[in-house]
């Protein structure tokens, strides 16, 4: 007996009816719109093998017109870990209140609990649903997102864990799937267990601290006194602390300029396009001159605002895209493995 399996092909149905088949199929978990138009057509297949509380889902999507999509996840109350690698295609997005790229060969580990949008022109990805207990993870002391870019050590583990789980379990009798998804499921509570800092010592009371700052930077990035002077007195820090926090990113102003690009980014590419925006979006994340702007924002991404303009990379009008509400919190994944049907 072999582990139940979910399956659609979008390309089983007529053309005008892809993309609200699509929109259906997602809506209990993931809200799905096009962007530039609603040209009909999209290629989407995806299969989703379940054994026991763990999900693994492959997915391939490309709109036939190559333009591009969004997709927006509610927040979840399930314990959830979602591992994530894309073989191919781009994602622009925002974990919770953080910017997140993801590139080809990438590995990502986020929480469910918080919210998910991004915006692609086509992926192919695996994704693997893990229940906290299952790999240890501690959403009060380990991050809520963590990176392995492609060519890392680290990356190159859990891609090959990722390929062999994928490559195999499907055709892995029930009776020995556990066996497999054990072996996983410790290699990645070792990864995250090798960036914990003893608890109760200086070194992990630094390091919560650290991650409280960059919270409340990143929830208040409009604020026009947002600095080190500022952030010292809210957290009761020494100069030399907060300074020591951002020491790999060039200093506590060069992590606030990058975040406020970052954000600026996301908002012009789901901005709705019009006149005005550039210089708008700029006065936003405190740049009182456009021409400043214009020229930090093409120093970190080699190009101007405009050609960001309702773009994954550049070109296109654009759409702009709604944040689920905070409150409306995604069905179990457990139910909505069920409610997927060929």
């Amino acid at each position: 007996m072999r582990l139940p399996t979910r399956s659609l092909d979008t390309q089983a149905y007529p053309v005008d009816q892809q993309i609200p088949v699509w929109r259906a199929y997602n809506a209990p978990l993931v809200e799905f719109s096009t962007l530039d138009d609603d040209t009909p057509g999209l290629n989407a297949l995806v299969n989703i093998w379940q054994s026991q509380d763990l999900l693994i889902v492959d997915l391939k999507c490309q709109r036939v017109d190559k333009r591009r999509y969004a997709v927006s996840f509610r927040p979840s109350q399930e314990e959830y870990l979602i591992l994530r690698y894309g073989r191919s295609g781009r994602m622009v997005g925002r974990i919770g209140d953080e910017p997140s790229d993801f590139e080809p060969g990438d590995v990502h580990l986020f929480d469910i609990r918080h919210p998910f949008q991004a915006i692609s022109d086509g992926v192919d990805q695996i994704s693997i649903y893990l229940p906290y207990e299952d790999v240890g993870y501690d959403p009060m002391h380990d991050p809520s997102h963590l990176v392995f870019r492609a060519g890392s050590s680290t990356n190159l583990l859990i891609k090959s864990a990722v390929e062999v789980i994928h490559g195999q379990l499907p055709e892995t009798p029930v009776k020995d799937a556990s066996a497999l998804i054990t072996g996983v499921c410790g290699m990645l509570k070792g990864i995250l267990a090798s960036g914990r800092v003893p608890e109760g010592s200086q070194d992990a009371h630094e390091k919560l601290r650290a991650r409280s700052i960059r919270k409340f930077i990143l929830e208040n990035l409009t604020d026009p006194d947002m600095n080190a002077d500022r952030l010292i007195k809210k957290f009761g820090a020494s100069r030399a602390t907060v300074y020591r926090a951002f020491a790999e990113e060039g200093g506590i102003a060069r992590y606030i300029l990058d975040q406020r690009l970052e954000r600026a980014k996301w908002d012009l590419m789901t901005g709705d396009g019009k006149r005005g925006l550039v210089r708008a979006t700029a006065e936003r994340y405190g740049f009182q001159d456009t021409g400043n702007f214009n020229r930090a924002f093409k120093r970190k991404f080699g190009a101007a605002p405009r050609d960001f303009m309702g773009s994954v990379i550049t070109g296109g009008s654009g759409k702009s895209i709604d944040k689920p509400a905070e409150h409306e919190a995604a069905p179990s994944l457990l139910r909505l493995s069920n409610l997927l049907t060929p």
